[in-house]
């Protein structure tokens, strides 16, 4: 704790403090900067949606070339689907996308949003305005992902209670460390 030779001087260092504890730039930054892995474990660990329940399971509908296959088609690596070919005897269609992820690799027990992990790395923290900060997605291609999902299984990219007490939290604790230098 500083020692000050006047109240003036007290009283000044005080309304530094104040100015510093409401600017968003040092407050609300930090809070949304601490949520954003928090809200990415909760959707790529857990597989949890907004409301806490899990985000949905995995298709077993078969799928066959057009976009859709193609585009798992270009995904896959050639070692990934000769290991598919010599279990299966075929490459022209998956058994469901909960198939093709498990042809991948990928953890099937339960939806995590993520396969070729693209979406979920440009889901960051930033600056909505000079003074307000979020969390978003950074790219058209992984927005129109997002948007996606989230008419497919709800809200998922929204914090959940939990998650926005844990920003007040740090809001609060942020603010204390200002006041109090």
């Amino acid at each position: 704790m500083p020692i000050y030779s006047s109240f003036s001087q007290f009283a000044r260092q005080q309304g530094r403090n104040w100015l510093d504890a409401t600017d968003a730039n040092k407050v609300v930054r930090q809070a949304v900067v601490t949520l954003a892995p928090v809200m990415k474990n909760r959707i790529q660990q857990n597989g949890k949606n907004s409301a806490g329940g899990q985000i949905g399971q995995y298709s077993d509908r078969t799928i066959t070339g057009g976009p859709i296959g193609n585009r798992f088609g270009q995904i896959a690596s050639k070692k990934q689907i000769k290991s598919r070919m010599k279990a299966f005897g075929d490459i022209t269609e998956f058994y469901g996308y909960k198939d093709f992820r498990r042809a991948l690799g990928l953890q099937v027990a339960f939806v995590d949003l993520t396969l070729t992990g693209d979406m979920m790395r440009s889901f960051k923290p930033g600056a909505t305005g000079p003074n307000s900060y979020g969390i978003g997605f950074f790219g058209d291609e992984e927005v129109k992902k997002a948007i996606w999902n989230e008419e497919r299984y709800g809200s998922v990219f929204a914090p959940t209670d939990q998650e926005n007490k844990l920003t007040l939290a740090e809001i609060n604790r942020a603010s204390l460390k200002l006041l109090s230098r």
